[in-house]
């Protein structure tokens, strides 16, 4: 299994994957007969992955590294249930524990990431 980030593949296993959808608004108002006015921009769906804990240490930094970029505006390509999703977000990354000190290098648990939707993915 693999993930795409700005067109470099990664050749990583996911663990647990979880998505969600925002619908967001320009504008919602609740008048005063409690009915709720909006006016809906589109659904934004949100991905959080967790990846098997990656054991080369090189491949482990260069994705960590990638993850962490400070770049505003990332293209991901995901796997989906019945194809790829690509879309742009920005990218979030928990922290992630050392749990072995060695002196040929560290070992670390699971890297868990959240990419964020800055763009619909459905429009009304």
């Amino acid at each position: 299994m693999s993930i795409i980030i700005d067109d470099v593949r990664y050749n990583v296993r996911i663990s647990d994957d979880k998505v969600s959808s925002d619908v967001i608004s320009k504008f919602a108002e609740r008048t005063d007969d409690g009915i709720l006015h909006q006016e809906v921009l589109g659904v934004y769906f949100n991905f959080e992955l967790e990846f098997e804990p990656i054991r080369n240490p090189q491949l482990h930094n260069r994705f960590f590294m990638d993850l962490t970029a400070p770049i505003a505006e990332r293209t991901v390509t995901l796997p989906g249930l019945l194809t790829t999703y690509t879309f742009r977000c920005y990218i979030r990354v928990d922290p992630v524990a050392i749990i072995r000190h060695k002196l040929s290098g560290n070992t670390y648990e699971a890297i868990k990431a959240r990419f964020i939707s800055i763009a619909p993915a459905r429009r009304p």
